[in-house]
């Protein structure tokens, strides 16, 4: 959503287009009027999966997307640009500069200038045998802003599933799944990073919470940089998987301790979203 209240949503159809999956985005006007309707090809064969889509404040639209070859041999990161109206103004490009088998799930953040930053999941990101988690900064004409850059320290197991947010001046959170690294089964981990790309502090744990199952992150930073990051947890909740959340200040310290979010805890509970109003207080939705 922009400033001025226009949106955008983008999904997967199913052979829309007549060649597999396409991605779709429809665009609307602070009224909630459907503006532009549009299907996001790429030039080659094969289908498009795992859309993400961010926003800034002139209401140009950021969407990435996994590209899988007709014959499945890699999967590719791309990113296209749009203005409030769908129109493309950075055409179609490729994110990753390592062409591994598989470089996918992706996820975008912008700030208010429209300067942004992509993270996926790359088999082989940091060692030849686990997936692990890339990210790279663009300006808003999709110019690199720097090379390609590993974002988890540890490199034990599978890094997965990434998800980042932004503050309006940049400053930005990556955070993700890791198999193992809290010694249980799989747990939330995340690194905090400056508007100019460099680490602020080192690789944090978000979840308190080790034994069984905390995967599917989902993160959210106000304007200030304040921060709310949630995930599933398996069996903390006496059931199956629970929505769990844990706040941060902008400073990255901790704001208050982890919380479960759903009040119903018989069955599954999962696939959490966050948003913050621009506040200085963490307000999660």
């Amino acid at each position: 959503v922009a400033p001025d209240g226009s949106s955008v949503i983008v999904w997967m159809e199913n052979e829309e287009d007549g060649s597999g999956w396409s991605l779709m985005a429809r665009f609307y006007n602070s009224s909630h009027t459907s503006v532009s309707n549009q299907t996001i090809r790429n030039t080659s064969n094969g289908s498009n999966f795992h859309p993400d889509v961010a926003m800034d404040q002139s209401g140009n639209a950021y969407i990435s997307w996994t590209q899988v070859a007709s014959d499945l041999s890699t999967y590719t990161v791309y990113v296209n640009v749009r203005n409030s109206s769908g129109a493309s103004t950075v055409a179609n490009f490729q994110v990753n500069a390592t062409n591994s088998v598989y470089n996918g799930y992706p996820s975008i953040a912008c700030e208010e200038n429209g300067d942004f930053v992509v993270a996926w999941q790359m088999y082989g990101g940091d060692t030849a045998t686990t997936h692990g988690i890339m990210a790279e900064r663009f300006n808003s004409s999709g110019s690199s802003q720097g090379a390609e850059f590993q974002v988890n320290t540890e490199e034990t197991g599978n890094q997965t599933n990434p998800v980042v947010a932004s503050d309006s001046t940049g400053n930005f959170t990556i955070v993700w799944t890791s198999a193992g690294q809290d010694g249980s089964n799989d747990g939330i981990y995340g690194q905090r990073y400056t508007n100019a790309g460099a680490t602020s502090g080192s690789e944090f744990q978000v979840s308190s919470t080790t034994s069984g199952f905390q995967n599917h992150p989902a993160i959210g930073m106000s304007k200030e940089g304040s921060a709310v990051i949630a995930w599933n947890s398996y069996g903390t909740d006496g059931s199956f998987d629970g929505v769990y959340l844990q706040g941060y200040n902008a400073d990255g310290s901790l704001s208050g301790s982890e919380i479960i979010v759903n009040t119903t805890t018989t069955n599954f509970q999962q696939y959490p979203a966050v948003a913050l109003y621009p506040i200085t207080n963490n307000t999660a939705i």
